[in-house]
């Protein structure tokens, strides 16, 4: 490698640094929306239909983002449209909040925003949201959530149904330490609650809506 060829790479890694590792992730986006009830300012939440996957769980509006979307930002508002029935005019994007990156394979891109409508005028999609309701925003202004740290363990195999183990690393091919044949790893995941009058606000949900409180505070 000659000097003109040293300078030509360094330009280029330098131009193109990313996250490493993540490329095969789910990419997603999540609306965290506002709406206004009896002159308050109310968090909604949807309660996720039987039919569709992570049933009956609570979730902000959201899905994959599409090669079609010209942003994050955009497949936020676009999934809050199809999921409560608004209108696009209806959502107004106050913020940007964090970016999580899950170890279960997922980056999700994560805004808050007003709606300019009412509940009653919401014509959710059924197929996807069994049902809708709100919890005051004071409320996580005056609560903390609940936190526990779960263990974050890397599987070299997996046990199917059958009870057949199979090897996902190959261990002894490579000549790797026995250790590497057990489960290892020694990193934690926090996982939020909060008990809300209406239901229990966990996980992704929970995570965006403590981030959302923090930054409010601030």
């Amino acid at each position: 490698m000659n000097e003109q060829q040293l300078r030509k790479l360094k330009n280029t890694l330098y131009a193109s640094t990313r996250y490493s590792g993540i490329e095969d992730y789910f990419y997603a986006a999540v609306l965290l929306p506002l709406i206004l009830v009896d002159g308050q300012y109310h968090v909604l939440f949807e309660k996720r239909a039987d039919t569709i996957s992570q049933p009956g769980e609570i979730s902000f509006p959201g899905g994959g983002i599409e090669t079609f979307d010209p942003s994050p930002m955009d497949t936020a508002v676009r999934e809050t449209v199809e999921e409560l029935g608004c209108k696009e005019n209806d959502i107004e994007v106050i913020a940007k909040l964090d970016t999580l990156i899950l170890a279960s394979g997922m980056v999700i891109h994560a805004f808050a925003g007003i709606l300019h409508t009412t509940l009653e005028q919401l014509n959710y999609n059924k197929d996807e949201v069994d049902h809708l309701f709100t919890v005051p925003l004071s409320f996580f202004n005056e609560h903390e959530p609940e936190a526990y740290h779960c263990k974050v363990e890397i599987q070299p195999y997996v046990v199917d149904e059958s009870g057949q183990t199979h090897e996902l690393l190959p261990v002894k091919k490579f000549n790797l330490p026995t250790h590497y044949e057990k489960p290892w790893g020694n990193a934690t995941q926090v996982v939020y609650f909060y008990e809300t009058p209406e239901a229990v606000i966990w996980g992704l949900t929970a995570n965006i809506m403590y981030d959302f409180t923090r930054k409010t505070k601030e």
